[in-house]
């Protein structure tokens, strides 16, 4: 399988070699990605503390082959 590129405002912030996984967890907040219970760091190259998602509208963009982004907000705020 191809490398996928996940890119957040213009910015490349991860390559992922996602090959048979399926699927993978990116986790900001631990910095680590994860299938399951199985830590995936070794197929993960970027910069978890650029990881955020600015106030308002933010653009997310891709290479390679994606079917599906999820992205859950888990704010530390109250």
């Amino acid at each position: 399988a191809d490398n996928i590129g996940l890119s957040i405002n213009g910015e490349l912030l991860f390559t992922i070699a996602l090959g048979n996984a399926g699927y993978i967890v990116l986790d900001g907040e631990k910095m680590n990605a994860y299938k399951g219970d199985v830590f995936m760091n070794r197929v993960v190259t970027g910069d978890y503390e650029n990881l955020s998602l600015k106030t308002g509208t933010n653009q997310i963009s891709w290479t390679g082959n994606v079917n599906k982004i999820i992205i859950q907000n888990e704010s530390r705020w109250i």
